[in-house]
């Protein structure tokens, strides 16, 4: 991740993204959280808060 670390914050997404879809909401939210914390200034960290907000039920899925 410390080579490449501008393709981490999409690796991480993506990562909770996956596993909220088959059915692992919470591991997947961890991941989501990790990604928001660890790289706050990441340009993705919006859509990072709108899947853990959709896996934790806070807004419907589009």
């Amino acid at each position: 991740v410390e080579s490449a670390p501008s393709t981490a914050p999409a690796a991480e997404l993506e990562l909770g993204r996956l596993l909220i879809s088959v059915g692992r909401r919470e591991e997947g939210a961890r991941v989501l959280e990790h990604m928001i914390v660890t790289y706050a200034s990441s340009a993705l960290v919006p859509q990072a808060r709108r899947a853990l907000d959709e896996a934790r039920g806070a807004i419907p899925r589009t």
